[in-house]
């Protein structure tokens, strides 16, 4: 044989050789031994199964139990195609004019739309605790593309969160737009609000809105007392000062006594002034206020807040006890002498005897004193009268008795007895021609500005014949 096929036939033969070793290598085993059977499961293709073998165990044959994965070849399905159905005989169709497919209508897109949220600004407090508030919030939706609101609210929820804290949560969508949310705090003060509309994955938020939480303004009454009055009364004139720490806006009171003397007192800072007309030495007064200026404060209050505070001054009727000075003359009996002319069996200072006894024929001579309170002028001007009730007598104005020229002391008979000397002194001397009871009464006659005329001291005469 010729090398080279030798060559040849070898090469083949070691082909065939290595063609088997590889379909052998390539078939799978037909059992393997699991060697951790419970920690172990077979491969695809292997179920588990349990077998005894004989083991040789010190140089004894014994049966164990030994757990194998055994190969099970999968089954082929063979599908038998179903027998084809014969075609129905060929019949021709009449003509029919071929009309073109109308072009459908394009699909309107649903308009997006944006979200809104909104909170009202004008929250309500309540009543009884101005912390508790309720606000509105709510939700729309405009057309992107125009604007236009959109009428059917899309579904979602509506939010409303105070201090970072979710406080109320509602559903919303078509014609439901929102609602109110009660939110009570804990102080006044600033404090932040956001609400949120939620609908599918698109949102919408306010942001953070701060509302300022106050307590609700107050109106105070206020109480107005005068600290003080006076009264100072010349003649028929008092000058009336009232004092107070504050008027209070008021321009002018009011003011009576308890006579029933008025005026309208002027004020000037702390103290209103007038003068009033007086019928007589008044004991009270009644301060007619009209009312003081409306005021406006902010006040702290607690718990960390302010409020306005408004004053308010209503009119009001204050009585008053005044300090009252009088200027007045005081009209009092000086001295007296009785018995017949150029004679005097009796004499005294200040009041006569009561009843003063004379004989018919005798005379009395009677002296008044006038003095005043108002300084710089105790002694008042003017003149004493004498005004005598009874039988017959005789009157004489004893300064002029005395030798003054004729008028300068006044009447003739009593009537008017002017001062004497720059004193208020009066002298009248009387003579009773007739037995009977006389009454003697005195008065002051007022020239001087800052007097009125009084009425004096009276006296009793008992003459007999």
């Amino acid at each position: 044989m010729v090398p080279a096929m030798r060559g040849v036939i070898c090469v083949g033969i070691i082909g065939v050789v290595f063609t088997l070793a590889a379909s052998a290598a390539a078939a799978p085993a037909e059992q393997y031994v699991l060697k951790h059977p419970r920690h172990e499961h077979c491969k695809a293709h292997y179920v588990k199964k349990v077998e005894q073998v004989k083991v040789r165990v010190h140089h004894k044959t014994v049966r164990v139990k030994e757990t194998v994965c055994v190969y099970v070849a999968p089954k082929v399905n063979v599908i038998t195609p179903p027998p084809r159905p014969k075609a129905p005989p060929l019949v021709a169709a009449p003509l029919t004019p071929i009309t073109p497919p109308s072009t459908p209508a394009p699909a309107i897109p649903e308009p997006a739309v944006t979200l809104r949220a909104h909170l009202d600004p004008s929250f309500v407090q309540s009543p009884s605790n101005p912390l508790a508030v309720t606000y509105s919030y709510s939700a729309s939706a405009t057309q992107a593309g125009n604007g236009s609101p959109e009428p059917n609210l899309p579904a979602g929820v509506l939010n409303l969160y105070s201090e970072g804290l979710l406080k109320c949560s509602i559903n919303v969508g078509g014609s439901t737009t929102g609602g109110e949310c009660p939110v009570t705090y804990s102080e006044y003060g600033v404090h932040t609000v956001v609400a949120e509309y939620l609908s599918g994955t698109t949102n919408a938020t306010t942001g953070n809105e701060t509302e300022r939480i106050e307590p609700p303004a107050a109106t105070v009454q206020r109480t107005w007392s005068a600290g003080a009055a006076s009264m100072v009364i010349t003649k028929d004139v008092a000058q009336v000062t009232l004092s107070a720490a504050s008027f209070d806006g008021a321009s002018a009171v009011g003011l009576a006594d308890n006579l029933g003397d008025t005026c309208v007192a002027t004020v000037s800072g702390s103290q209103a002034t007038c003068a009033m007309t007086v019928s007589g030495e008044p004991s009270g007064l009644t301060v007619n206020y009209p009312g003081g200026t409306t005021t406006r404060h902010i006040e702290a209050f607690a718990p960390g807040g302010e409020r306005e505070v408004t004053e308010e001054w209503p009119a009001e009727s204050v009585p008053v006890i005044p300090s009252v000075t009088v200027y007045h003359a005081t009209i009092s009996w000086s001295g007296w002498t009785k018995g017949t002319s150029g004679k005097a069996e009796d004499s005294g200072r200040g009041s006569p005897p009561e009843p003063v006894h004379l004989l018919v024929g005798e005379r009395l001579i009677l002296d008044l004193t006038t003095l005043g309170n108002y300084p710089g002028d105790e002694a008042p001007l003017g003149s004493g009268a004498f005004i005598v009730e009874g039988g017959a007598y005789t009157a004489e104005n004893g300064w002029e008795t005395d030798g003054g020229p004729d008028g300068e002391w006044g009447s003739a008979n009593c009537s008017a007895v002017h001062n004497y000397s720059g004193q208020a002194e009066a002298r009248c001397v009387l003579t009773f021609t007739e037995a009977g009871t006389y009454a003697i009464h005195t008065a002051y006659d007022s020239s001087d500005p800052n007097y009125l005329g009084a009425s004096g001291p009276s006296a009793t005469v008992e003459v007999t014949g």
